[in-house]
């Protein structure tokens, strides 16, 4: 059975931190909350940041806080847009259950409070070509409108 053992959240705004820093102290406080080092995690599941895109989130960020390379840890990147969350939640179920792992993160984070908005707005409209700015409402305009 898998189950959330510690929750960790950062200040909302604009605090000059990139979403790795913004991870590392949400998964501290997580990992404090719940009694458990980063030594113990042999999971990770990450999702990725718009104000500072990496290529595979998730091994970038388990690099840089040296849980990769480790023997035995599994790390995922999921980027599924708004359905992030839950599908990274699933995800690392998923990794319990099958008896792969015994202690999955799920990390992500985002700094876009503190982008300029037309470098936000550049950004957030490039994954949806095609669309009238800004993209994001209106991609959920069009689907909530689609019968």
């Amino acid at each position: 059975m898998a189950r959330i053992v510690g929750t960790g959240l950062t200040p909302l705004g604009k605090l000059g931190c990139t979403p790795n820093q913004l991870m590392y102290q949400a998964l501290a406080t997580a990992l404090d909350q719940a009694g458990l080092t980063f030594g113990h995690l042999d999971g990770l599941v990450g999702l990725p940041s718009l104000s500072h895109p990496h290529f595979m989130q998730a091994h970038h960020f388990a690099s840089s806080i040296q849980l990769l390379p480790r023997p035995g840890v599994l790390v995922k990147t999921i980027d599924v847009g708004g359905a992030g969350p839950i599908s990274a939640l699933l995800e690392a179920s998923r990794m319990v259950t099958q008896g792969r792992q015994q202690l999955v993160a799920v990390c992500a984070a985002d700094s876009v409070g503190s982008m300029p908005t037309p470098e936000f707005l550049q950004r957030a409209d490039a994954g949806a070509p095609g669309l009238a700015s800004p993209a994001i409402p209106h991609g959920y305009s069009a689907y909530t409108e689609w019968q």
